[in-house]
């Protein structure tokens, strides 16, 4: 493939947060992929929204912070944001990218208004345009909304009708887009490093949460998340395993739904055998290794990175019965499915702590899935081909 000039549209890009993240990210990956193929990169982007989180990084790592600047230079690749308000940091993208000469435009959907005029003037321009949505709250939103179900239908149908190219993430996601009689649609999941967790076990870093049993969820602190399951679900396992522990870990700690889920556990009881945090990269790595059980009541997700995480780890998963759930723990070889209600997670939290071997065998299960079907050298690959095949 000649190369030429990747232009990436996402809502934030920031390395000092992706270096944070366990699981490789897109938005940071793809770039690298065609930086190291000798592609000039270009990301058009805002400021990261949430600058608490940033100072926090920062200190943690010793520095005086990550001052975002308007345009920077990392490698080969162009960072520019674009701040102020929603509409006009949309006018001074499209200026910038009405006068500029991108081969591939790549784009991560962050806005009905953001992703219809973007692509409308790149194709208009004749530029091949690629479109991954991310949201967790899509399939819901297709399927259940109503107003905003249908302005996304018409978003993408109308994107399809310009020949933008829809990655889906699974084939649930492919699905939704096909009943909508999309035809641009290829699936291509996320992709995840197995090397990541081929460190050595550090408890110290993170015994204070451990007890005999600790089970792990990762995610914002939000209902669809399901933390008020585990909580309810944490007074009948301490009957039968006094000395289980339920580790929460989350960035948005200022939650008001947080500040909920803390009067919750000081209501049950359950001070010392409930912990939130907001962990390191490192904290959350020795964390899934060190946890018995990943527990995820989530309504649903579109992907799930964490489902990745947990398996690449060898922590065996309990999760919502759902089609994105079933497709990547391969109708449950991976991990344990069941009804989102405190009564289903409850039993079967307490199946798997009773039963040794069956976590094993669904640690061992998840790993070789990963490696199978999710190894990022081989979703790098495909992403790779997409490019290619659209030049």
């Amino acid at each position: 493939m000649r190369e030429g000039i990747f232009t990436q549209a996402c809502c934030w890009w920031n390395p000092l947060v992706i270096s944070e993240f366990v699981s490789p990210y897109p938005i940071y990956y793809l770039p690298k992929l065609m930086e190291e193929k000798g592609w000039k990169v270009e990301i058009l982007t805002l400021p990261y929204p949430l600058q608490e989180e940033l100072r926090e990084i920062a200190k943690r790592r010793g520095g005086g912070g990550y001052p975002e600047k308007k345009r920077e230079r990392v490698g080969n690749i162009t960072v520019l944001r674009f701040s102020g308000g929603r509409i006009a940091s949309l006018q001074r993208m499209l200026l910038h990218l009405s006068t500029s000469s991108p081969t591939i435009f790549q784009l991560h959907s962050w806005g009905i208004l953001e992703d219809l005029s973007l692509s409308m003037l790149c194709r208009t321009k004749r530029l091949p345009v690629v479109h991954c949505h991310h949201a967790a709250s899509l399939p819901d939103i297709l399927q259940h909304g109503k107003t905003k179900a249908t302005l996304f239908r018409r978003l993408f149908k109308t994107l399809d009708a310009l020949g933008v190219v829809f990655v889906a993430l699974t084939e649930v996601q492919a699905d939704l887009y096909r009943k909508m009689g999309m035809e641009h649609v290829v699936i291509i999941p996320h992709g995840m490093d197995s090397k990541i967790f081929e460190v050595e076990r550090k408890k110290e870093l993170v015994e204070k949460y451990l007890g005999e049993f600790n089970i792990l969820h990762a995610g914002f602190f939000e209902p669809r998340k399901g933390q008020e399951i585990l909580i309810r679900s944490m007074p009948s396992i301490l009957r039968e395993f006094p000395g289980t522990h339920l580790i929460l870990v989350g960035k948005n700690l200022e939650s008001p739904y947080r500040s909920y889920l803390e009067e919750l556990v000081r209501k049950l009881g359950l001070k010392g055998h409930v912990h939130f945090i907001r962990a390191s990269r490192e904290e959350l790595i020795q964390l899934y290794l060190h946890s018995d059980l990943f527990a995820f009541p989530t309504t649903g997700e579109i992907f799930g990175h964490v489902y990745l995480e947990a398996m690449a780890s060898g922590c065996p998963i309990i999760t919502t019965d759902k089609p994105v759930a079933r497709e990547i723990l391969q109708e449950g070889s991976a991990g344990v499915l069941v009804e989102r209600s405190v009564e289903a997670f409850t039993r079967g939290i307490l199946e798997l702590l009773s039963d040794e071997d069956r976590r094993k065998k669904l640690s061992l299960e998840g790993k070789r899935i990963v490696r199978e079907k999710f190894e990022l050298k081989k979703i790098l690959r495909k992403w790779y081909e997409l490019y290619q095949a659209l030049l």
